[in-house]
């Protein structure tokens, strides 16, 4: 009898051993071969430290001599084209892809949807960059140049809720202007308090266990889904707000091909309903962010893409314009007035380049030269461009790139 139950405790112990090195297996040598066939629906249950491995813009799990994009959710790559790509692949879908095709150099990309310049230019690049650095299984060098998507639409309306959610409560508003203390501010609450970031800094064997937290993630992803199914609620669709088209407006209307079109109302311009100082604060935020992802990627080139919100990009023939607003603004404006607050905020963000040493690309002409032919935004998703103005987008940059390696 206790030589039957040795037996059967000795055979439990193998097939533990034997599953444990298998998953070992799997986790340190087969993932790495695994992340570019990576489904898009499941690279959210990754941890999030980890999330460029699997991206599709680059020829192997692990980036070599690569371009890093940083910024908000035209960094990440929202658009119609990314609603309009199947889930279960890992096929193109925004400028980095573009990117990578016409240079055939590695591009990823560290963009955050909904995220100011505080988030996209330090939390996001700088802790999966520490993260990832930190794993048993995966290293990755700095790039070789940053593109900073600076997006008119909404990045300084970001920059304002920043500071009046994260530092306001904490710090001395009387002192934000003091780039020390700014700077205390970033790495006590900006990085000090981002999960990743934390976890970076620290060892740890679960977080080196990718399989185990992505099963987790999933389980509980789908415990999710099916108490909201259950309740009825389809709050945890990210897609939701655009499973149908943008209705025309009732008061935009652009020029397309010398023919007056109507476009949506409430979309997003180039900061029309902030004050002159609000703008002048979140310019502020903007390069005090964009210097400390210099100062922790020295030596790293920065290239700042000035991108046009949609109102900006196209040739408006109403006399006024219908916005969106993040609070209870007023939300209508003289047409005219879009011209003068785009001009003012790029100049803004290119003297904030050269004084910095950074170089500086205004995209709105040639975006706009493009907008005068076609819609390049929407249907679905009219905060975005589209698969043409992505594309152009990412043309526009490479021309850039290369007139500025010709000068030099």
């Amino acid at each position: 009898m206790l030589e039957k139950i040795n037996k059967n405790i000795t055979n439990i112990c193998l097939s533990l051993f034997s599953l444990a090195l298998t998953y070992f297996f799997l986790e340190f040598f087969m993932l790495r071969f695994l992340f570019p066939i990576l489904p898009l629906q499941s690279h959210g249950s990754l941890n999030k430290g980890i999330k460029v491995l699997p991206q599709s813009s680059k020829q192997s799990t692990i980036p070599l001599d690569y371009i890093a994009i940083v910024g908000d959710s035209y960094a990440q790559g929202f658009g119609d084209w990314f609603l309009n790509v199947p889930k279960s692949s890992n096929d193109p879908f925004h400028s980095a892809h573009i990117l990578n095709k016409l240079t055939e150099k590695d591009v990823i990309t560290f963009g955050a949807s909904g995220s100011g310049s505080l988030r996209g230019l330090v939390t996001e690049p700088i802790s999966q960059f520490e993260f990832i650095n930190s794993t048993i299984s995966y290293s990755i060098d700095k790039p070789d140049f940053f593109l900073v998507y600076f997006y008119e639409g909404n990045d300084l309306n970001d920059n304002i809720q920043d500071i009046e959610q994260r530092f306001k409560p904490n710090y001395d508003i009387n002192r934000i202007f003091e780039p020390s203390y700014f700077e205390k501010f970033i790495e006590e609450v900006v990085l000090g308090k981002d999960e990743t970031y934390i976890n970076s800094q620290s060892f740890g064997l679960y977080k080196n266990l990718f399989i185990l937290d992505f099963g987790l993630n999933v389980i509980k992803e789908q415990v999710l889904q099916l108490r909201d199914k259950f309740k009825n609620d389809n709050s945890t669709n990210s897609n939701t707000e655009y499973q149908k088209k943008w209705k025309d407006g009732k008061v935009n209307e652009v020029f397309i091909k010398g023919n007056k079109v109507k476009i949506p109302d409430g979309l997003q311009s180039p900061a029309l309903e902030l004050s002159k100082e609000q703008i002048h604060l979140a310019i502020y935020v903007f390069e005090q962010s964009i210097l400390y992802l210099n100062k922790y990627f020295k030596d790293v080139p920065i290239y700042i893409m000035y991108i046009p919100s949609p109102l900006s990009c196209y040739t408006i023939s109403s006399d006024s314009v219908k916005i969106q607003t993040s609070t209870e603004a007023y939300d209508t404006f003289p047409s005219y007035f879009i011209k003068e607050r785009s001009a003012f905020i790029s100049k803004s963000i290119e003297n904030i380049a050269q004084k910095n040493g950074f170089v500086f690309f205004d995209t709105r002409k040639d975006i706009q030269d493009l907008a005068s032919e076609r819609i390049i935004h929407g249907p679905l998703d009219w905060k975005h461009f589209n698969k043409e103005g992505y594309t152009c987008l990412a043309e526009i940059i490479i021309e850039k790139l290369k007139k500025e390696k010709f000068n030099r």
